[in-house]
């Protein structure tokens, strides 16, 4: 306990004095002069830095400001948070930003010589920064306070429906935020998303323990999991010549066919995910398998002949 309290109380002398000969400290602490170094070790492994200053007028100096210890990030160490702080700045609705940034000054402020980066995203939702924000503490407090919530929803087919859930859990994909819940009436386990959400109350009830589920049944690194479909698809032209480039899904084997073109089977997380897929390739793309998701881009593709079919031409 007497060396930890030494130790202590070097750092504490060194924050008051400056530059200071070890002889000086050793006199302060009532130690041998050997025992300094020992002190400095551990004062380094604790994440303070103290240089060592030659000459007649050197001596030891603690390097940081404050009495807790630095963060000594390594180059390397030092590109990755930056990188990290980059792209979740440019994102089109960072969450907590303002916290984000004063964590992140906490972590970086002893370095100015990282180089500004820049990260395009694609996609951007039509829901305010501040939506989301306001929408994730209200479904994190009532997850960690397990309370349920009143959501008003938007679907496909309806533009207002009201349920009552059991949150459960939040996850980001592609900048959105999404919560796993649970349906108070039916009792099933599904996925809402937060810029399909009209309006949110919380209820003064308390449902029961979580009860157990998998989180991997419902996202995966590539997105929400509704239902899994096997494709087999042929590609020719400037597709054939991209879509190696990417992975799409799980599972993803190419194989290289006659007339450079190539056969593409993935399973991607849902129908819609498969059918957007496809429609990208546009008519460099041949659905082999499955036969429905064929019959339904064949479908797709005749409504959209109508449309520009019968379009009149503009004067």
């Amino acid at each position: 306990m007497h060396r930890t309290s030494n130790v202590i109380k070097m750092l504490q002398f060194l924050k008051a004095r400056g530059i200071s000969k070890k002889e000086e400290i050793a006199d302060y602490l009532g130690v041998n002069v050997r025992n300094i170094s020992e002190y400095r070790k551990e004062l380094e492994e604790a994440g303070y830095k103290v240089t060592s200053i030659p000459g007649k007028e050197g001596g030891y100096v603690l390097e940081q400001k404050g009495l807790l210890p630095t963060i000594d990030l390594t180059d390397a160490e030092a590109m990755a948070v930056t990188m990290v702080h980059r792209q979740y700045r440019q994102l089109s609705q960072p969450t907590l930003l303002k916290e984000f940034e004063s964590a992140m000054q906490k972590i970086l402020q002893f370095r100015n010589d990282q180089r500004e980066l820049h990260i395009v995203e694609g996609v951007r939702y039509n829901i305010s920064g501040k939506e989301i924000e306001d929408l994730f503490f209200i479904i994190q407090h009532a997850i960690t306070s397990k309370v349920k919530l009143e959501i008003d929803y938007r679907t496909k087919s309806e533009p207002s429906t009201v349920r009552v859930v059991h949150p459960y859990e939040v996850f980001q994909y592609r900048s959105m935020w999404y919560v796993i819940v649970r349906s108070e009436v039916s009792g099933n386990i599904f996925v809402l998303k937060f810029n399909r959400i009209n309006k949110v109350n919380t209820l003064n009830e308390y449902y029961s323990e979580v009860d157990p589920y998998n989180i991997d049944d419902f996202v995966n690194e590539f997105g929400p999991v509704i239902e899994e479909v096997r494709v087999e698809l042929v590609l020719r032209g400037s597709a054939a010549f991209y879509a190696p480039e990417y992975v799409y899904g799980f599972h993803q084997v190419i194989t290289n066919l006659p007339n450079d073109e190539i056969l593409l089977e993935v399973t991607l997380a849902s129908h819609l995910q498969a059918k957007h897929l496809v429609m990208n390739f546009g008519a460099e793309c041949e659905v082999m398998e499955p036969e429905w998701l064929a019959q339904e881009i064949n479908e797709s593709a005749k409504e959209v002949i109508k449309i520009y079919k019968n379009r009149k031409k503009k004067k």
